[in-house]
């Protein structure tokens, strides 16, 4: 019943927006009562910040699932480019805004959920990078930062690039491919200083 809530709310907020979110409208399209619903949920945050948290993990899945610690810096800019490209979808927008109003209007007392959802994407970054050290792939030597300028560097990018007008996938992989390069000539030269 918990993910069937979770699931038609972000199904909701996806298809009425976060203006006509509410427990009674959710109810009424998960065909559940609003006591099931405040059984599992404390409030209307508590509900936006838990389903925010569900899509966001699932979108760091899917992003890092097809990553190769063998093959790390031939899947850096791939991976990049699809970053930006979900950055830039109307899902991510959706959660951005989302997140937005948890951190600054919502819920003052809670951690901040876009401090947790860098640095759990950071730590995700950071893993595969240790992994393809490991593996003689990479030599990096600090991965936490490298999976840091990365992420931030993505971000970046994203919310620099025109959304109105989405640029093709192949400006965003020659991007991220320069990016790629240019973060690892510049690791490779502090590394030997």
């Amino acid at each position: 019943m918990y993910d069937l809530i979770l699931d038609a709310g972000w199904d909701l907020l996806l298809s009425k927006g976060f203006e006509k979110f509410s427990i009674d409208r959710l109810a009424r399209f998960a065909r559940v009562g609003k006591p099931t619903i405040y059984a599992r949920f404390e409030n209307k945050e508590d509900l936006l910040r838990k389903i925010l948290v569900k899509r966001i993990e699932w979108q760091q899945e899917s992003i890092f699932s097809s990553i190769d610690p063998s093959s790390l810096s031939a899947a850096i800019p791939v991976l990049a480019a699809e970053a930006v490209s979900v950055f830039q979808s109307a899902e991510v927008r959706l959660i951005d805004r989302l997140i937005d109003w948890i951190d600054y209007e919502a819920d003052k007392q809670s951690p901040s959920l876009r401090g947790w959802t860098a640095q759990t994407t950071i730590s995700i970054l950071e893993q595969h990078i240790i992994e393809a050290n490991a593996l003689g792939e990479t030599h990096i030597a600090d991965p936490k930062a490298t999976a840091t300028f990365l992420i931030e560097g993505i971000a970046g990018h994203a919310r620099l690039s025109d959304t109105r007008l989405p640029q093709a996938h192949s400006a965003h992989l020659a991007w991220a491919h320069d990016y790629w390069q240019l973060l690892q000539s510049s690791l490779d030269k502090r590394a030997a200083d």
